[in-house]
């Protein structure tokens, strides 16, 4: 078939089964092995760049989405269910001390997409197997980027689907409580 966005493909792949999930793992591998000869090899770690890449892409955002009301508490949720089932660090309370006490690991700051996700990187799917990843829209893409924004994004659109689809699955939802005993989902 004709090209498919990667937020699709996984999100069949996840609950489906109709797309093998070595060939997705493959394929993320070879847009981050192009996109770090594209781009990446070129970054030099900033941390003063990086704090104010993450300064300006996550401030204005973070009080009006990820504090309030709702998002507050769909956030909780999940990090209860995922504490409940593995490791796993807010990263909204990661974000906070990070940014607020400016404690930043050594960062990498270079050219990027900067807006990579799932439905802006479309793959071939042919028999079952995802193949030839295509990224487009560069509109992000500048020389100061947080090298890493690249996969946390990607990341994190992903599970929002993932999280989503799993949800709204009946028999998924039974298995996620049962896996994290005393956690609403």
């Amino acid at each position: 078939s004709g090209g498919i966005s990667l937020a699709r493909v996984v999100k069949d792949m996840i609950c489906t089964d109709d797309i093998d999930p070595r060939s997705v793992q493959r394929v993320v591998w070879q847009l981050y092995s192009d996109l770090s000869r594209w781009f990446y090899d070129d970054a030099t770690e900033d941390a003063a760049m990086a704090l104010a890449f993450y300064s300006e892409r996550l401030r204005d955002r973070w009080e009006r989405h990820h504090l309030a009301g709702e998002w507050r508490q769909t956030r909780a949720r999940l990090s209860r269910l995922f504490l409940a089932t593995g490791h796993h660090v807010d990263p909204c309370l990661f974000l906070t001390l990070t940014l607020g006490n400016y404690l930043l690991p050594a960062t990498l700051v270079g050219r990027s997409h900067g807006d990579l996700h799932g439905e802006n990187t479309f793959v071939g799917v042919h028999r079952g197997e995802a193949e030839y990843p295509h990224v487009f829209d560069y509109g992000e893409m500048y020389a100061d980027n947080v090298i890493c924004w690249d996969h946390a994004k990607l990341i994190t659109e992903q599970k929002r689907i993932v999280v989503k689809a799993l949800l709204a699955d009946t028999t998924s939802r039974v298995q996620l409580r049962a896996s994290a005993p005393g956690v609403s989902v």
